[in-house]
């Protein structure tokens, strides 16, 4: 089973990298939900590794940040690496 707190890492520094490429945007928080079509509460939780984002999310912001896939790129790393994770234990 995966332990919490590796799970967390993960969603944090996925969450840090959408807040940085948000902020490169030149977007609040705000603006960010409302050009994606969902709720700030959800954008804060992500940004704050509460939340995990969900493949089409990522792919979503990837295009309104144009960030050329780094989003997805780096989520699927977690995804990777949480399964090998479980695998291993």
């Amino acid at each position: 089973m995966l332990r919490p707190h590796y799970e967390g890492l993960g969603c944090e520094a996925v969450g840090a990298l959408l807040a940085h490429f948000r902020k490169q945007a030149r977007l609040t928080q705000e603006q960010s939900a409302e050009t994606a079509s969902i709720h700030v509460d959800t954008v804060r939780s992500i940004e704050q590794g509460r939340l995990a984002l969900q493949p089409d999310r990522a792919e979503q912001f990837d295009q309104l940040l144009a960030t050329k896939g780094a989003l997805q790129f780096a989520q699927s790393l977690v995804d990777h690496e949480q399964e090998a994770m479980s695998v291993l234990s």
